[in-house]
């Protein structure tokens, strides 16, 4: 290939993503949410009645795959897309991590009243709440 064919070649992309958000010094992708929420379907698959899945609703699982496959290519277009969304409550080792966790923590509760998670939803939100108030995060758009 001569040099001049070299320079008119335009760069070939290997792969590209768009940073969504940054939890103290971990910056969050689109690839990254895409990445979670196959492993929630995977969860679900493996617990039917995965705590996680329960917390977030199994709803959640259509309205993230709507979100990702909803998101624009174009820049402009993207933060007109992101503002006023639900915040995405951000690797499958984690997140069996968190159900295991989960369990431990609640699953005694839900056994021995026999009643529907609704029951432990408040003890939940307060901890995910202590949790979020732990961490520096910061949204991109």
């Amino acid at each position: 290939m001569t040099a001049q064919a070299q320079v008119a070649k335009a760069p070939e992309f290997i792969s590209s993503d768009r940073f969504l958000l940054k939890v103290v010094d971990r910056a969050i992708t689109i690839q990254d949410i895409s990445y979670q929420l196959r492993n929630l379907n995977a969860l679900n698959c493996i617990y039917s009645d995965a705590l996680v899945v329960s917390y977030f609703e199994k709803s959640f699982l259509k309205e993230l795959d709507t979100f990702i496959k909803g998101l624009p290519k174009e820049d402009a277009e993207v933060s007109k897309y992101l503002h006023h969304k639900d915040s995405l409550k951000t690797n499958f080792k984690s997140l069996i991590e968190m159900e295991l966790y989960l369990r431990s923590r609640y699953e005694g509760q839900l056994k021995s009243s026999k009643r529907n998670f609704d029951f432990i939803r408040p003890s939940i939100d307060l901890f995910v709440e202590s949790l979020d108030k732990q961490f520096l995060h910061e949204y991109y758009w």
